[in-house]
């Protein structure tokens, strides 16, 4: 009696092989999409997050505290605390008071133990044009968000 060995040809190997390439290939970009997306809304969040530390702790400290931005580098930084560096594909513009120019590529956003604040904004960009605009009110300090779209 002739008893057929167990497992796969070497043709049904292939084929799956294949077609988890093809799908793996197809799959790629959206893959890179949707962290792409996280990274963006992750992003996002720290910078809203980073604003209300540095709120609260001039409130809670009894001092100014400062929220450096610096674009060149997509940084944003307050002091003592660890810089929040975004990703490379997202692009950081800010628009700050004139006379808290750090530099030509630093502006700062002055946070003060009353619960003002010198006021000013924080864009974030993705490659195609899309984000959000994150303003800072100069009289309460309210931090809010507005979508941007591409054809703005």
């Amino acid at each position: 009696m002739l008893t057929r060995a167990k497992g796969f040809t070497l043709l049904e190997l292939m084929v799956a092989l294949s077609i988890a390439a093809i799908l793996l290939a197809v799959s790629s970009p959206a893959v890179k999409a949707m962290f792409q997306g996280a990274q963006y809304r992750s992003s996002v969040g720290e910078i809203v997050r980073l604003l209300n530390a540095a709120k609260y702790e001039s409130m809670t400290s009894g001092h100014f505290v400062d929220l450096k931005i610096t674009p060149k580098s997509s940084q944003l930084s307050v002091a003592g605390r660890e810089p929040l560096q975004l990703a490379d594909h997202l692009t950081l513009e800010a628009s700050v008071a004139e006379e808290y120019m750090q530099d030509a590529s630093t502006g700062v956003i002055r946070f003060y133990p009353d619960a003002t604040s010198t006021g000013g904004s924080v864009r974030l960009l993705r490659h195609d044009g899309s984000g959000v605009l994150i303003q800072v009110g100069w009289l309460l300090s309210d931090i809010h968000q507005y979508p941007i779209s591409e054809s703005l």
